[in-house]
């Protein structure tokens, strides 16, 4: 039996809270909260969310010590980029000034100009940390200008469609 209840102020916070939570982790701890509050057993708890016995004890503690701020309170630290603020710098302002048809040419410029491996992963993230983002960039007719000409011979995605031709690339939001 669950002895743990919260006030119909504390829940009505709790709800208004989760309804703007983004992360499902944070989501999970609230209605974690929100269940336990309300009466649920553990194991009741652990059928609904799917969260284990520790987990949810771990948040009920954490709740009783700290409120809600302790409850979403995020310790992940991350690990720190492998590209200096000055290479990311340099790195925005040269993907700034020319256009790439995707990750792995990217990943090959970074390698050859700073030394320095991404994983594919690693590099998309990178790249959304620096503000970029792959989108389309241009419809054309499929006979391509001169200057699109060459982009196809180096790893340009294009996606034909009746008689047009999309051009996609990493291009800063």
């Amino acid at each position: 039996m669950n002895n743990f209840h919260i006030s119909e102020e504390e829940k009505k916070e709790l709800i208004k809270i989760h309804k703007t939570v983004k992360e499902k982790r944070l989501a999970d701890k609230i209605k974690a909260i929100l269940l336990l509050g309300d009466g649920y057993s553990f194991k009741s708890c652990e059928e609904i969310i799917h969260l284990d016995d520790r987990t949810l004890r771990r948040y009920k503690s954490i709740y009783i010590e700290k409120g809600i701020e302790g409850l979403l309170e995020n310790k992940y630290k991350g690990r720190s980029p492998k590209l200096t603020e000055e290479q990311s710098k340099e790195l925005t302002s040269h993907l700034e000034q020319n256009l790439y048809p995707n990750s792995e040419t990217i990943s090959a410029y970074i390698k050859e100009k700073y030394n320095v491996e991404l994983t594919h992963d690693g590099l998309v993230i990178t790249l959304h940390r620096l503000g970029f983002n792959y989108k389309k960039i241009k419809k054309l007719s499929t006979k391509l200008p001169n200057e699109y000409e060459n982009m196809q011979d180096n790893g340009t995605p294009f996606k034909k469609t009746n008689k047009m031709v999309t051009l996609y690339a990493w291009i800063k939001s």
